[in-house]
């Protein structure tokens, strides 16, 4: 029975992230703090004493780690680019606090960078006009990330990938000082970003290749969203602009690095195209034919020394 009973110790440390019994309303908060300081992605749960006020807990909570009203769906790349805000409380069970919590940058490290490439893009970009840095961006994303199962903003940015392109589009266009929201409808889970321009909003679905539309396209009907934001009825027509978006990459690396790689890269589909004229030359027959035509040579003298 004991060892039955200890297995089970081990599965809930794995999986929660135990902690001591608060005393008070100041340790509680102490170690909600000190979850969402240290970005450690996991299950956490909480145990209080009778003397913590639970209601002023979730007040806490809500002022600091939740959005303002669980209606509201719209959020800035700040609301993701540390940890997703709380929709609802956690759930209270005997003297537990229970909440998980998922970080998308792990480290202060993967943070300063993050913010690094926001400032250079900014200080490279900003001349352009508006319209100018939504098809630059749209473009970059479109053509330059990856889709794959990663939630970071640090692999969108340094590694290329990202399963949800909205956050990378609202991330850079807030840094380009274009007005953006992400948005998510009620009621569908559905997220995409909500761009201002000439002081109207548009819906800019990335993920389906619908660019700033209004919302009479059949799937963007009127929505409730937070800071009177009011979509337009009619589609925003964004125009060609001679950009080239490649050179966000340099932003990132040196363009020389890039250079390189770029010719590693093209060396390598050379290789791969042409491997079946690119042979490495057999010598064996050629040695062959050698050393036969000198026997012979050396037999023809022999038969002329003899035969004078």
């Amino acid at each position: 029975m004991k060892r039955y009973s200890l297995i089970f110790i081990l599965l809930m440390c794995i999986t929660f992230n135990v902690n001591a019994i608060s005393a008070s309303n100041e340790d509680m908060i102490q170690e909600i703090d000190n979850i969402f300081t240290n970005r450690m992605s996991n299950s956490y749960e909480l145990e209080y004493s009778n003397d913590v006020n639970i209601y002023d807990i979730n007040k806490y909570f809500k002022s600091n780690y939740m959005l303002s009203s669980k209606y509201i769906n719209v959020y800035t790349y700040e609301d993701f680019i540390n940890y997703d805000k709380f929709r609802n409380y956690p759930r209270v069970e005997n003297n537990k606090y229970i909440f998980d919590v998922k970080f998308n940058l792990n480290n202060d490290d993967e943070y300063n960078k993050v913010l690094e490439f926001g400032n250079k893009l900014n200080g490279k970009y900003n001349y352009l006009t508006d319209d100018e840095k939504v098809y630059l961006v749209v473009n970059y994303i479109k053509n330059d990330i990856t889709k794959s199962d990663s939630t970071s903003l640090y692999d969108a940015i340094y590694n290329g990938n990202i399963n949800e392109s909205y956050v990378l589009v609202q991330f850079m266009l807030s840094n380009l000082n274009i007005e953006s929201y992400i948005t998510e409808r009620l009621n569908t889970g559905k997220k995409y970003n909500l761009v201002k321009l000439n002081n109207k909003w548009y819906i800019l679905d990335i993920e389906n290749d619908f660019i700033l539309v209004g919302y009479t396209m059949g799937d963007y009907e009127p929505d409730y969203y937070s800071n009177n934001i009011i979509v337009s009825k009619y589609n925003y027509n964004l125009g060609e602009y001679n950009l080239d978006y490649n050179e966000i990459q340099y932003l990132i690396k040196p363009k020389e690095v890039v250079q390189e790689e770029k010719i590693e890269v093209t060396t390598q589909i050379v290789k791969e195209e042409h491997k079946e004229e690119i042979k490495t030359i057999d010598y064996k027959p050629i040695i062959e034919w050698v050393v036969l035509i000198v026997s012979l040579c050396v037999i023809i003298l022999v038969v002329k020394h003899y035969t004078r």
